[in-house]
């Protein structure tokens, strides 16, 4: 038998993983750096690249925390190596 079809299996394996791989989002999580005092005000940034329609994603619940505002939604387009990707942000 010839390794031939092996090779193949391998190679349509390979682009399966390569096209699964460029579309994956990216998930960032940004907070102010100061310091927070008990009873302030501080905002949470969820930032999902690469994200279109609807993304399914959930604002953590956080015990002990009132949601004062949001969440806000921006959605937008950020520049990468391979063209304008695009962006949500969810800010509470």
């Amino acid at each position: 038998m010839q390794k031939f079809p092996c090779k193949i299996i391998l190679l349509l394996s390979l682009l399966i993983v390569c096209i699964n791989a460029t579309a994956q989002v990216i998930f960032k999580t940004i907070v102010q750096k100061s310091t927070v005092e008990v009873g302030e005000s501080f905002f949470v940034q969820y930032t999902l690249e690469n994200i279109e329609g609807n993304d399914g994603f959930n604002l953590p619940y956080f015990t002990g925390l009132r949601l004062v505002s949001g969440p806000n939604i921006y959605p937008g387009k950020v520049n990468s190596p391979d063209g304008l990707k695009p962006v949500k942000n969810y800010v509470v």
